[in-house]
């Protein structure tokens, strides 16, 4: 449920503009269920798991970490992505004798 809540939230500020008032608290609700997810697995979840004598806690690891790599590495797609889209657009922009500047809002990262 609180992974599906952050999601939400994060959807939310992706449609919001910054300015809109609506951004802010919807931030901070963010924030709020981020720090408490995590006090959450500090406190509760992982004491339970350091005690698993079936789990070994190196490989598990390694396993997140090549994880987190995988989702930087697409993260980074995506945002090389978004650069290319962004560049072509000014260059049509330009072509046609518009402003350099995108019209569009930056696309959250998801």
């Amino acid at each position: 449920v609180e992974h599906e809540s952050v999601e939400i939230l994060i959807d939310k500020l992706a449609e919001l503009e910054p300015s809109d008032p609506m951004y802010a608290a919807n931030f901070t609700v963010l924030a709020e269920y981020v720090d408490h997810h995590v006090k959450e697995e500090e406190k509760e979840m992982f004491p339970k798991v350091r005690k698993l004598k079936d789990l070994d806690l190196d490989e598990l690891g390694d396993e997140m970490q090549a994880r987190k790599d995988d989702l930087l590495g697409q993260l980074g797609e995506v945002e090389d992505e978004t650069l290319i889209a962004d560049e072509a657009e000014k260059e049509t922009a330009l072509k046609r004798g518009g402003s350099q500047e995108s019209s569009r809002r930056p696309r959250a990262a998801k």
